[in-house]
């Protein structure tokens, strides 16, 4: 019964019009989901990149502050720390 429907409303003229009619409503909501999904993902690719950058550079600062302390000495390197991040 619900075959012979399909069939008699595919067959009209306003049937094939609204078949086609929801298949470009279909077409076009697939590719607005699908154009936000990837823009999503893109984002969070593009923040993924700037936080693994900011923790290189901090692993890098980090490093440099060790080694110019590591060649001062330890005289120098605690006056050093005092006078640039002491509020004494």
């Amino acid at each position: 019964m619900i075959a012979a429907a399909w069939a008699w409303f595919a067959g009209s003229r306003a049937g094939r019009w609204g078949i086609a009619a929801g298949a470009v409503v279909l077409a076009i909501g697939g590719a607005l989901l699908l154009g936000r999904r990837q823009g999503r993902q893109a984002q969070e690719r593009e923040q993924e990149a700037q936080d693994h950058e900011a923790y290189r550079d901090a692993v890098e600062t980090r490093r440099t502050v060790e080694d110019r302390i590591g060649r001062a000495g330890n005289g120098t390197a605690a006056d050093e720390l005092r006078r640039r991040w002491s509020r004494d």
